[in-house]
């Protein structure tokens, strides 16, 4: 409240806050926290004085866990500041150990495609001007019979022309330099 004064001004000893539970207001001179689920904001003395209320106002059960000291002083700070570290810290390792999950998957799919070659590999020989290989089609999904010889060694190479061919078939090397490069086309 503005205590009656014209202009909406409240006279400077007047909190803008009270503990919706015990009326103390925050100014500084009592402890309060934050209940974080929630957002609440409370004196230590309700959850003292009147934990059945303090429970009704958050509609359930509170842990210490989830109350945030406003304006710790001290040993509390530097509590605080350490728990909040440790945070920092198991968040961090938790997103490297993901992206290393990732990384090993990655790989693990790399050196899968390698393996079998992708049909892209055998079309790219044969556009680079090459003799084309005639690649059987390979086994059906489920199928009992195992891929041949040739098919595998077809597969193999050309998954060995796809790594080295980087440009696209029909496209000529000054135009591929030109979409890759910074500065003028390398033409060899």
């Amino acid at each position: 409240s503005n205590g009656g004064k014209a202009g909406g001004s409240s006279s400077s000893d007047a909190a803008d806050f009270q503990c919706p539970v015990t009326g103390l207001e925050l100014n500084g001179r009592f402890p309060f926290v934050i209940h974080r689920p929630t957002g609440q904001v409370l004196s230590e003395r309700a959850l003292r004085e009147a934990p059945a209320a303090v429970q009704e106002l958050l509609a359930g059960k509170w842990a210490a866990d989830d109350l945030i000291p406003v304006n710790p002083q001290g040993e509390e700070l530097e509590k605080r500041q350490q728990a909040v570290a440790a945070a920092l810290a198991a968040e961090r390792a938790r997103k490297q150990a993901k992206k290393a999950v990732k990384d090993k998957g990655r790989a693990a799919a790399a050196e899968a495609a390698t393996a079998v070659g992708d049909a892209g590999g055998a079309e790219a020989a044969a556009g680079s001007g090459g003799a084309a290989a005639v690649v059987p089609a390979p086994a059906a999904v489920g199928s009992k019979r195992p891929p041949t010889a040739p098919a595998l060694a077809a597969a193999a190479a050309g998954a060995a022309a796809g790594k080295k061919l980087k440009m696209p078939a029909g496209a000529t090397a000054e135009v591929y330099a030109s979409i890759f490069s910074t500065g003028q086309p390398k033409v060899k």
